[in-house]
């Protein structure tokens, strides 16, 4: 028997304003896929919508396969295939980042930092149940096929069907396992009168294009409804699924409607060892983020004004903005070129939900909204000065090390809550020992520097007899009082008082 492998997303082209290959597989043989993780851009203005959908998947895919409920039997120009590479950009370009500074050389007079490369954040997998092959049932389907046509190397049938057992039964037929309990999934979308849109790989077709993974699907719609139907990915979920959602509008940040969205603390410092798990910390961070919020919620992860008139498309960059081509390639179809650039208002949106039926028991609703600030997660980490320092400047330096990686520390532990980290001691130890070491040219060099004020407030200082000899040029030669000039003016006192009184011509005044 022909090999098949469905892949049923919870993409709902009906209300969705996504769907991001959220769905679950559908397989006939024990090895079964598993999705590492999934992710979906949006282009919406309006009410029209361009959804691209892709997925990490590895495994044996033979005919890998999904259905995707769409509000219409969509027409081939409204389906089309686009480059991975688009997805790698906006990645590179929102991921949470980590900045990396230096400290310059303390004995010098410059104090400058210098930015030496920033590194995006990765993502972590995502695992789905694996599937067992299962055959029952025959007709009774009252399912109906209403196109069939070809795009790259997908097979792609747009389906009616009247109810989920009927849907179900010809998938298991045709010999595909879905989960037991896909029926109570289905149905609300069968019940809303949407058609599914199958999607088959053409093994032979791809074998032909000679590449590693399958490539990205993207289809045109309009709807009022603004939707990422979260309910039917989970229906073989082991454990939360991740996704990454890369939003764009005419307008500002695209949020949910229905559920809450957090910002992840940023522009924190974090410990230099911090640098090569980087991926391990930032996920821990965000786990933290979303306990303490009671986990329904979405975390916002970027978000820019990236309109044609704005010349800051990002700040730091880590990679160039998106150019209007590649723009296009995601679906973006409100701008006008311009020269190197574009024209029209944008504004992106990168956001992260990790949803299990627990926590997520509705749908998300989106909305665009006229918040056009920018936030971005980063973090940062300061290299000290490696070389061995033997300046007098070396022990304050050393000192404002300790004090900066106990800061360190703190903002470690309190963003991840590792209660224990087995080199977290000799962090601030190092610099410890090595400020000891230092103190006594300090020291010295401080004695010294008391002496050299010393002498120089001395030379400064102008004595009372400097005074008297630039001021008082009637004292004499030498400009010394003599050692009766005291009493000599006690004694003249007196006598300048009789002469006064006595004289009559004084006493009529």
């Amino acid at each position: 028997m022909k090999k098949h492998i469905f892949w049923v997303t919870s993409g709902v082209v009906f209300y969705l304003l996504t769907t991001a290959f959220c769905g679950f597989y559908v397989t006939n043989f024990k090895e079964g896929l598993t999705n590492k993780s999934s992710s979906v851009i949006i282009a919406r203005k309006g009410a029209e919508t361009v959804i691209t959908m892709q997925s990490d998947v590895h495994g044996n895919v033979g005919d890998f396969a999904m259905v995707v409920p769409v509000p219409e039997v969509l027409k081939k120009k409204q389906i089309k295939t686009i480059s991975p590479s688009i997805f790698k950009k906006l990645s590179d370009y929102s991921a949470p980042r980590l900045t990396e500074y230096n400290d310059s050389d303390p004995c010098t007079l410059v104090d400058d930092r210098d930015l030496l490369r920033q590194l995006s954040g990765r993502i972590s997998g995502v695992q789905l149940m694996k599937g067992n092959s299962s055959i029952q049932g025959k007709d009774r389907y009252q399912v109906k096929i209403r196109e069939n046509f070809q795009v790259s190397c997908y097979d792609i049938v747009l389906l009616s069907a009247k109810n989920a057992a009927g849907l179900q039964l010809w998938l298991t037929d045709h010999g595909y396992k879905i989960p037991a309990h896909a029926n109570e999934l289905l149905s609300p979308y069968i019940k809303s009168g949407m058609f599914f849109f199958v999607v088959k790989v053409d093994q032979r077709a791809w074998k032909q294009m000679n590449i590693s993974n399958l490539p990205p699907i993207q289809m045109r719609y309009s709807s009022n409804r603004f939707m990422l139907p979260l309910r039917l990915g989970m229906a073989n979920a082991e454990g939360p699924q991740d996704m990454i959602v890369y939003a764009f509008s005419d307008q500002g940040r695209i949020e949910p409607a229905n559920y809450r969205m957090i910002e992840i603390p940023t522009d924190k410092p974090l410990p230099t060892f911090a640098e090569e798990r980087f991926n391990e910390v930032y996920e821990r961070i965000l786990d933290q983020k979303l306990e303490k919020n009671g986990r329904n919620v979405l975390a916002l992860e970027y978000s820019w004004n990236i309109s044609g008139n704005n010349s800051n498309k990002c700040d730091p960059c880590p990679t160039n903005p998106m150019s209007y081509e590649e723009l296009a390639q995601a679906g973006v179809f409100w701008l006008d070129p311009l020269d190197n650039s574009y024209k029209g208002d944008l504004h992106f949106t990168r956001m992260r939900v990790r949803y299990d039926e627990e926590h997520f028991p509705q749908d998300i609703q989106f909305q665009a909204t006229p918040n056009t600030s920018n936030y971005q997660v980063r973090y940062f980490i300061t290299h000290p000065y490696p070389a061995d320092l033997s300046c007098p400047d070396a022990f304050p330096y050393y000192q404002s090390v300790m004090m900066r990686r106990q800061e360190e520390l703190h903002s470690f532990y309190k963003l991840t809550n590792y209660a224990d980290m087995l080199y977290a001691s000799d962090y601030v130890k190092e610099y410890v020992e090595m400020a000891n070491k230092a103190l006594p040219a300090y020291e010295e060099a401080v004695k010294l520097e008391q002496e050299r004020m010393q002498k120089e407030m001395r030379l400064r200082a102008t004595p009372l007899e400097e005074k008297l000899k630039k001021n008082i040029l009637w004292l004499g030669r030498g400009g010394k009082l003599p050692p009766y000039f005291g009493l000599l003016m006690l004694g003249l006192i007196p006598l300048i008082y009789f002469y006064f009184k006595r004289n009559p011509q004084f006493k009529k005044a």
